[in-house]
């Protein structure tokens, strides 16, 4: 065998000393050929990366499902329709919630929170009046009045059930009504609760917004978190409750919370709308007061807009969400595919394993639509328990 140069050496021992010394070998770097490595500072940038691509792969898949399942169909009237249930349940909402609110926490917080939130807003319209003559109204009246507005305060759970189960593709039945009513009582037992939070912060709140320049800034940025709180717990009450229903708990506590933020800022948006100095009586003849119930309207068919739309995106987001975590339940073994045993044993011909999604129309799984014993479409997943074309 020839020799080989070696890069290691042996120390010279020291003088008197017995032995061969010390054999020392320089550090060597080991470098693996074909592997590109990357520096460690910049890993990060990597995972970004590949967050950043998965994310808008979700969203695309996720308004792709919106797009679908609203095709053909008339979102802007079903807001029109529960706008007409919001006009004919507000002021008999308010009244309840008032009333409430003056029993826990006193008449004095009711009138004076009004009258201050109306200060705050912007004079272009002036909305204080009609703040404080609603609370003093409120607070006065008798309990004939409110048990006679608790009817046309359910109504609006009646209109918000038919307009998500429209946006759900549900059919609506005779019951539909009655059970949209009923599921909107714990919104109106909630409600003082939830309309004293923003009217105990108002005195806060409402000099900031009359200060201005920076003021005014901090005074948005904590009426926001002030009204983020009950208006999530109203949603989360709506979608739990008074409407269809299909969203898990964790879901629906999620949609709840997004969706409120979202109608938060389009209720802060009202503000703006009060700003501009335009009178709204001047295309009915002059007529203050038909003016002023057309513009709020307007204003809650654009809320209803929002609500029924956001409603779709959440409904679609769990869809792809369970369409993701499916397909990695599905995903077939590679060695059962090439005919090897690699993988988990099968089990006996003709039985499913327990829990298990069957994805038809693909390979191993049942025919498609159009053959003997045929089920959904090709690439339909239909798991156990549920019947094809049912809504998810």
């Amino acid at each position: 065998m020839p020799e080989t140069s070696s890069p290691c050496r042996r120390d010279q021992p020291a003088t008197g000393s017995s032995g061969s010394g010390r054999f020392r070998c320089p550090s060597v770097t080991r470098v693996t050929v074909g592997v590109r490595v990357r520096p460690v500072r910049f890993g990060y940038l990597l995972v970004m990366t590949s967050a950043w691509a998965r994310a808008r792969s979700v969203l695309a898949e996720v308004l792709a499902d919106v797009r679908r399942a609203l095709r053909g169909r008339d979102l802007v009237l079903w807001a029109a329709g529960l706008t007409f249930f919001g006009v004919l349940a507000v002021v008999p909402m308010c009244l309840l919630a008032l009333r409430g609110a003056g029993l826990l926490f006193g008449a004095d917080l009711v009138v004076d929170g009004a009258r201050r939130v109306g200060e705050s807003l912007p004079a272009a319209h002036d909305t204080t009046p009609a703040l404080t003559g609603l609370a003093r109204a409120a607070v006065e009246a008798s309990w004939l009045v409110l048990v006679t507005a608790v009817l046309p305060a359910s109504l609006y759970g009646e209109g918000l059930r038919r307009g998500l189960k429209a946006v759900l593709g549900s059919p609506v039945t005779g019951l539909t009504g009655w059970v949209g009513r009923l599921g909107f009582l714990p919104v109106l037992v909630a409600a003082p609760l939830l309309m004293a939070l923003p009217l105990a912060f108002a005195p806060v709140v409402g000099p900031l917004y009359r200060d201005g320049g920076w003021s005014t800034v901090l005074g948005v940025v904590l009426s926001f978190h002030v009204d983020l709180v009950p208006v999530c717990v109203a949603v989360w009450l709506v979608l739990a409750v008074t409407g269809p229903s299909v969203l898990p708990p964790r879901a629906a506590a999620l949609a709840a919370f997004v969706l409120g933020a979202v109608l938060t800022g389009f209720l802060h948006g009202f503000v703006l709308f009060l700003a501009i100095p335009i009178d709204w009586s001047v295309p009915f003849g002059g007529l203050p007061t038909v003016g002023a119930v057309v513009a709020l309207a307007l204003w809650l068919f654009g809320l209803h807009l929002v609500l029924l739309l956001g409603y779709r995106v959440a409904l679609s987001a769990h869809t792809v969400h369970e369409r993701g975590t499916s397909d990695v339940a599905v995903r077939p073994d590679p060695g059962a595919l090439a005919g090897g045993r690699a993988g988990a044993p099968d089990g006996p011909a003709g039985v499913d394993r327990p829990g298990a999604d069957v994805r038809r129309g693909e390979a191993g799984g049942d025919r498609g639509s159009g053959e003997a014993g045929g089920g959904p479409p090709l690439g339909e997943l239909v798991r156990p328990g549920r019947e094809p074309g049912d809504p998810v």
